[in-house]
């Protein structure tokens, strides 16, 4: 009975999460605009990294979506930085107008990402599980009913990470595991692609992770294929080449740099590199050994722990927030530290003031969504944003402060893992599925 309150807030959270974002994805859906158009010419022979020929096969199939003004629309960079394998499993979605498309997909992605949060809940212990569902509601809440509203493929993505490897670290469902991996490696590689690597590499059904590594270069190698046998499209490679080294260009969409103010939501370590060195080689450099330094020191820990040993739910979270720092990533992408959530309540057992630390933590990304642009009208009174940039630690902590925060949370997971060694009692009832069932 106690956990009845609890679940009554998920499942509140749940409906708000699927109706909101569905709604909304009816309405506009902008980031799914360049994957749907992509796979159209993928499947109709015209190329899609050509944004004139993407936004002709766009406007063939239901225009711009409704809460588009033409100026807005007319703004569009239609670009897709998406691989071929991405267009070749998600072609299906083409069979429908634009209109259903974008509702099916917000479907489809929210239900995925439902489900998988349950598998994370259902993993959790007993006690302090309302601390699991406060942690899933503000994930659900705050900020994702918006992501799945655009459309973005992170959602479907990190739900098929999620629930991929929630199967695997519970050794159920092992088949249905490996479809969902390769899914999502092949949707968006850099979401899931070190988690596959650590289950390879720790031997939890590696043979699973391997053919998940084998299936997803097997599905990119015949999409690339298809572009390269086709007169009309064997120029995709230069085009999209093209197009990546056009959204990394100061103040556009993947700059890393502070001349991008205006898309403010890129997480990785070159965020904070570049503040400091402007050469791209320079900063891409340092944050590259920040990186190969903070997995070193995760290594050292996994072999000196039981987490390295048996518990590979302490293990990995730490991981998923490296894998998030030193390549591109959005803010969206934070959504695979719900995996964290059974580590958390798992050190809350015996650390309470630790335990309770990393559940703020995990929260804190997405709390900040919804402060800094209050803050940020605030200190506009003051300064305004370009004039923040002469002072490099406002700066950071205004608009670059996911890759602190996440930073933070590493650490704060490093330190979750040395409390193996006293709370195993508690970490195996996670391991072997001893926990609640939902």
């Amino acid at each position: 009975m106690r956990h009845n309150l609890p679940i009554l807030l998920v499942c509140l959270a749940a409906l708000y999460y699927l109706a909101a974002g569905t709604y909304k994805a009816s309405h506009f859906s902008a980031d799914f605009i360049p994957v749907y158009s992509g796979a159209r010419c993928f499947l109709h022979g015209c190329n899609p990294y050509d944004p004139a020929e993407m936004q002709a096969e766009h406007l063939r199939t239901g225009g711009k979506p409704p809460r588009m003004t033409n100026e807005y629309w007319a703004s569009r960079n239609m670009i897709l930085l998406y691989p071929p394998s991405t267009l070749l499993v998600l072609s299906p979605l083409t069979l429908f107008s634009f209109p259903v498309s974008a509702v099916l997909w917000a479907l489809l992605g929210g239900g995925l990402f439902l489900a998988a949060i349950g598998l994370v809940l259902s993993a959790c212990p007993q006690d302090y599980f309302w601390l699991a569902a406060i942690l899933a509601s503000i994930f659900l809440v705050v900020d994702s009913p918006s992501l799945l509203g655009t459309g973005n493929p992170a959602t479907f993505a990190c739900a098929l990470a999620m629930a991929g490897a929630m199967f695997f670290l519970r050794n159920r469902n092992i088949p249905l595991a490996v479809v969902l991996l390769t899914l999502s490696v092949t949707i968006k590689p850099q979401v899931g692609g070190l988690i596959v690597l650590y289950f390879f590499v720790r031997k939890i059904h590696w043979r699973g992770a391997a053919i998940v590594l084998g299936a997803s270069f097997v599905i990119l190698l015949l999409a690339c294929s298809a572009l390269e046998l086709r007169a009309s499209t064997r120029n995709w490679m230069p085009m999209l080449r093209a197009d990546i080294a056009g959204s990394v260009q100061p103040g556009q969409v993947d700059d890393p740099t502070p001349a991008n103010i205006e898309y403010g939501d890129l997480i990785n370590l070159q965020t904070i590199t570049s503040v400091f060195i402007a050469n791209p080689k320079g900063y891409n450099a340092v944050a590259w050994s920040i990186f190969l330094a903070l997995l070193t020191v995760w290594m050292c820990a996994v072999r000196t722990t039981n987490a390295g040993r048996t518990d590979h739910f302490f293990a990995l979270p730490p991981l998923l927030v490296l894998s998030l720092l030193p390549v591109y990533h959005r803010g969206c992408d934070d959504l695979l530290l719900i995996l964290a959530i059974p580590m958390i309540l798992t050190v809350m057992q015996r650390h309470r003031v630790l335990g309770s630390a990393m559940a703020t933590a995990t929260a804190l990304p997405h709390l900040l969504v919804v402060v800094i642009p209050k803050i940020m009208s605030f200190v506009d009174r003051f300064w305004n944003a370009h004039s923040i940039l002469n002072h490099k630690l406002v700066f950071i902590l205004l608009l670059r402060y996911q890759c602190p925060v996440l930073l933070l949370i590493f650490g704060l997971y490093m330190a979750g893992m040395f409390t193996t060694e006293n709370a195993s009692d508690a970490a195996s009832t996670v391991a072997h599925g001893e926990a609640y069932s939902m």
